[in-house]
């Protein structure tokens, strides 16, 4: 039998189709505490923030920044997104209203994919020459519960997209830690003396993350 409490605070078990409802209420009540724990915790972690609606006005955060949107009437054929003192999203004039937000959706998805593969090929040069650490394969993609990988015997770092939303400092920090994985592939002593070495207040970042992922979403 397993529990799980997902970012919602929704509450989960798992149990083979033949144990009796005894056995799984029982195991429930054993589990009460951590699961009053857990539920806490993802609560303060992940508060119910309203859902973008991509809509002139709306704020997004992008390197540790909230940029409001705003809508620029267009002649183009197809939505272009800038940044400059808001996050411009140039729309076409003769686009429908109701295909309009959609639109700008897959848009501002794909403009926020296109900075993390910018800014990621721009940072990871630089800790790589400090560390003296290369991998084989860096992807930038789309990882759900992790913001980076490490696969220590192909040497290939995975690095999730929505960290461009974290200030830089702590979008090198990430780079850091997985790279910091090619030297040692678990979280050791080793592997946090090597973080410590060259990054001293990374502490500083693992707790923005904490405090701001709840935000760091385009949900």
């Amino acid at each position: 039998m397993a529990i799980s409490v997902d970012r919602q605070a929704r509450v989960r078990v798992f149990a083979p189709t033949l144990m009796s409802e005894k056995r799984i209420i029982d195991f429930i009540h054993q589990k009460s505490h951590w699961i009053t724990k857990k539920v806490k915790e993802f609560e303060a972690r992940f508060p119910l923030l309203p859902k973008h609606h991509y809509r002139d006005g709306e704020e997004f955060l992008f390197l540790g920044k909230p940029y409001l949107l705003r809508y620029v009437p267009s002649d183009k054929k197809r939505i272009k997104i800038e940044i400059d003192h808001c996050l411009e999203a140039f729309v076409p004039v003769n686009m429908p209203w109701e295909k309009s937000e959609h639109s700008l959706k897959r848009a501002i998805l794909s403009w926020y994919r296109q900075q993390a593969e910018r800014i990621v090929g721009e940072r990871l040069p630089l800790w790589v020459q400090k560390l003296g650490l290369s991998p084989q394969k860096v992807r930038v993609r789309t990882q759900k519960r992790i913001w980076g990988s490490c696969y220590f015997k192909t040497r290939t770092i995975n690095i999730n997209w929505k960290i461009v939303m974290a200030p830089l400092e702590v979008v090198d920090y990430i780079i850091l830690h997985e790279l910091c994985h090619l030297h040692a592939p678990n979280h050791s002593k080793r592997f946090w003396s090597k973080v410590r070495s060259i990054f001293p207040h990374f502490k500083d970042c693992e707790k923005w993350l904490k405090d701001n992922e709840g935000r760091m979403t385009l949900s």
